[in-house]
């Protein structure tokens, strides 16, 4: 036996000391985030409350848990109902989340839910969904375990909310657990092709080729539709701010505004302003409409999810904000 077997961890603490530290420890668990509800057989009000502490226990026979604590004031009402039902929340549903953790007179109210088994509410737009009859309650310190059987389940193609040390997330595929990309060929693969800003470009570049096509289809161009774009957002700019927030050049910008300004989609004057008139407006979401298009058709490959993370991410680095 290891003379050492029973030192502590380094950093690690005792138990009996701070709780804030203890639930910041368990907070490093990620785990999903659901809305388990009830009927108050009392009342007949539907019950609900966020609850991150579902778990299964049991396939044979299909058993879960999760836990209250023993202030809530719902408590009564799930340990008299025969039934509950455990709604985990899909990456869409922060507000749900945050509705039933706060003390709110009708945490219903606007919700287009339905009743279950038991007569508990179930909520629209899950990830998954399982209804239980109550079989059993624990002590839990200050906290009661209630244990549920499950006797309806429904699984959703929605991607689920997560959450972890105090803040939501998502689920994403590790990269470590992605196969690498194959080289191209005729090219020995490059340190600096891992680099970001090499991706990004290459990735701009593959896009925006097959993506100016379909605009040339449609009988315009990239720079036209980007100053389309900030002139719907920037009405009144002038040639030079017009040019800086569409990233061209000057020579590009003029060439582009000729031709809108000759098919009377753009008005005004290159050095006091110019706006977009009724037919650029229209004109701008025609082709955000293209745009849209090609983009469910070329991020096809990537997973649920995967492309609104990918443009926080890019926004972040922008610098525009989420």
């Amino acid at each position: 036996m290891s003379a050492t077997s029973a030192a502590p961890a380094p950093g690690s603490q005792d138990s009996s000391g701070d709780s804030r530290e203890l639930r910041r420890a368990l907070g490093q668990f990620a785990t999903g985030v659901t809305v388990v509800t009830t009927r108050d057989p009392a009342s007949g009000h539907a019950v609900g409350m966020t609850a991150n502490s579902f778990s299964s226990v049991s396939l044979e026979p299909p058993l879960i848990l999760w836990s209250i604590t023993r202030t809530a004031r719902s408590l009564p009402a799930f340990l008299a109902a025969s039934h509950f039902a455990v709604n985990v929340l899909s990456a869409e549903q922060i507000d749900l989340s945050v509705r039933f953790a706060r003390p709110a007179e009708d945490r219903f109210a606007g919700i287009a839910w339905r009743e279950g088994l038991g007569g508990a509410p179930l909520l629209p737009n899950l990830s998954a969904l399982f209804e239980c009859r109550r079989v059993a309650s624990h002590e839990g310190g200050d906290h009661i375990i209630l244990v549920g059987k499950v006797e309806r389940f429904a699984r959703f193609e929605r991607p689920g909310l997560v959450f972890a040390q105090g803040r939501y997330g998502l689920v994403a595929d590790h990269p470590m657990q992605q196969p690498a990309a194959a080289p191209e060929s005729g090219r020995d693969p490059h340190p600096y092709d891992d680099f970001l800003i090499p991706l990004l470009f290459r990735a701009y570049e593959t896009l925006f080729a097959a993506f100016s096509e379909e605009l040339e289809a449609a009988g315009t161009s990239g720079p036209e539709m980007r100053i389309l774009a900030v002139l719907s957002i920037r009405p009144g700019a002038n040639f030079d701010r017009l040019t800086r927030a569409a990233y061209l050049g000057e020579q590009t910008t003029e060439a582009a505004l000729a031709r809108l300004i000759g098919a009377g989609h753009v008005a005004g004057d290159r050095r006091t302003g110019l706006m977009l008139t009724e037919s650029g407006t229209a004109r701008l979401a025609w082709l955000i409409r293209i745009a849209e298009r090609f983009e469910a058709g070329r991020m096809g490959e990537l997973g649920p999810g995967e492309v609104d993370r990918l443009k926080a991410m890019l926004r972040r680095l922008a610098g525009t904000g989420g």
